[in-house]
């Protein structure tokens, strides 16, 4: 059985606790103010602040204030713009997928996929997300928001939502991509389909890393096996010096000059 993998997530309410976190191990952090009065909705300049020191995934507490969770219609529409405040911020890839027929153990098995890869996967209310959307990037999705609809968001990684929807429908049926939005651009049903099968961010970077390398390593191939030919050359055993030429005979000596 595959051991799952344990994720730390920190609530902090100052940008020094989430960078202290990032310094700790987390792997993300629930965002909020006022944590000593159980957490209300932190400021948008503080999360920019945050991805820009930490770069650390971030879960955003939406809470316009503290007390009980009823909340009148004039605090559900601050709700939605805060909502639609941070999507600004972060979200890099939506889609949306319709979840009808799936079963409990489906259900648990794909929010724990997408948790993992820090993906927000979420039920709302159709005319709740509609009204959340006007105005911003993801917009465009309001005619797909029919029926019931699961929302998958990332702020880290573009391409998870769809990628990890699309492979658990694989074996999930009841699991279809419906639209999606990603870095800006719409994409339909098989559009969506596409952007599924790139790579993530890491395989692309280490795809990258390995082109670079490939070169390198080639040349320095090249340059072993000259010093290795070098080498050979070397220890070539050395030719046999050619016998001494025996000695001449020693000159006769002079005749004695005739007085």
């Amino acid at each position: 059985m595959e051991k799952e993998k344990t994720v730390l997530e920190v609530c902090t309410d100052s940008i020094e606790s989430a960078i202290a976190a990032k310094k700790g191990g987390a792997d993300r952090i629930e965002l909020c103010s006022n944590l000593i009065i159980g957490g209300t909705t932190p400021d948008t300049k503080m999360y920019r602040i945050i991805q820009n020191e930490a770069g650390i995934p971030a879960r955003i507490l939406i809470r316009p204030r503290f007390g009980d969770f009823c909340y009148s219609k004039y605090e559900k529409e601050l709700i939605l713009e805060q909502i639609q405040a941070f999507r600004e911020e972060g979200a890099q890839g939506v889609v949306l997928a319709e979840y009808k027929g799936l079963t409990v153990e489906q259900d648990t098995q794909l929010r724990k996929q997408l948790r993992e890869a820090n993906v927000v996967y979420k039920v709302y209310k159709n005319t709740l997300v509609k009204r959340a959307i006007q105005g911003t990037a993801f917009e465009s999705l309001t005619d797909d928001l029919n029926g019931p609809t699961a929302i998958a968001i990332s702020t880290t990684d573009a391409t998870a939502p769809a990628r990890i929807l699309a492979e658990f429908s694989k074996n999930a049926e009841a699991l279809t991509l419906k639209s999606g939005v990603v870095e800006g651009d719409y994409y339909d049903t098989e559009g969506i389909k596409e952007v599924a099968s790139i790579p993530s961010r890491d395989i692309l970077l280490g795809r990258l890393l390995g082109s670079f390398q490939s070169p390198i390593t080639n040349f320095a191939r090249v340059l072993n096996q000259i010093a290795e030919k070098a080498g050979e050359g070397a220890e070539a055993p050395a030719t046999e010096e050619a016998p001494a030429a025996e000695e001449a005979p020693a000159e006769a000596p002079a005749e004695e000059s005739a007085e």
